[in-house]
């Protein structure tokens, strides 16, 4: 019963945004009714059906100039997550990466594939 209660929250979304794949976590964005978008993330062997590991509200969309490159930001207390779209890049960059910072000190930085 709680893996659906989990399910029928996260259901509750404006508009779904993207799925990354790092080689740690599998990442789902959303933008909520309020304009402000949803993080849930689950190690990447767990199915998306589980209850998340995290899940942050209130992130932010950040553009990076006119090529369309992006990146949403979520706090969660002394952590910062970062979740960019590279649409302009070098031939062999990644489409996308997760950035973690915990007291302004990047802990960890993957190169992610988009769904």
């Amino acid at each position: 019963m709680k893996k659906q209660t989990y399910i029928h929250r996260l259901n509750k979304f404006s508009n779904p945004i993207c799925i990354l794949l790092t080689k740690k976590y599998k990442i789902r964005i959303d933008e909520m009714s309020n304009g402000k978008y949803r993080y849930a993330s689950w190690k990447i062997t767990a199915p998306m059906i589980d209850k998340p590991d995290i899940i942050i509200q209130n992130g932010e969309y950040v553009s990076e100039g006119s090529g369309g490159n992006h990146h949403y930001t979520f706090k969660n207390g002394k952590y910062i997550y970062e979740c960019g779209i590279v649409l302009i890049s070098e031939d062999d960059s990644a489409p996308a990466y997760l950035t973690i910072y915990k007291d302004d000190k990047e802990i960890l930085n993957e190169p992610a594939t988009v769904l």
